[in-house]
């Protein structure tokens, strides 16, 4: 009886360890230095956008978002993304797509990465990859007015 019991309360340990809060982490760590960031509102939202390795006409573009500001100190605000926990969900629905306000960062080899308080995706000449991830949305939302502000 005692082995019955303790396969599941190991699995529910392990499962429970998982999805514990950590800090953000990059898509390119190494690049952050030469990146452009910015603010955005994503309209309507961002979805896989290829179909058979061809970009479908809906795809992610400079329509998709509407910029609402340019940040100056780009090391100050990847720290800050960095100082905020999320945390990622082992099991469950997965996030097909992302909304709302967020941070879109312009790696010099052309990949974009968006990060909101539900998500982030990772979009390139060949794939969109979204992630499902978690941050605190006041926690968030607070980060991003506070750059909105300045």
């Amino acid at each position: 009886m005692k082995k019955f019991l303790t396969f599941p309360l190991i699995i529910m340990l392990l499962l429970t360890l998982t999805c514990c809060a950590k800090p953000y982490n990059f898509y390119k760590e190494s690049d952050l230095d030469s990146v452009t960031i910015s603010i955005i509102e994503i309209k309507g939202y961002i979805k896989s956008t290829y179909q058979n390795d061809v970009l479908r006409e809906d795809a992610f573009n400079e329509n998709s978002y509407t910029t609402l500001k340019l940040v100056n100190n780009t090391a100050k605000i990847v720290k800050d993304i960095k100082a905020l926990q999320c945390s990622r969900p082992p099991f469950g629905d997965r996030l097909t797509k992302i909304t709302g306000k967020g941070v879109l960062i312009n790696y010099p080899d052309g990949t974009i990465e968006i990060i909101t308080d539900n998500g982030s995706a990772v979009i390139n000449a060949t794939s969109v990859t979204i992630n499902t991830i978690s941050f605190n949305t006041n926690d968030f939302n607070k980060l991003l007015n506070t750059y909105l502000e300045s």
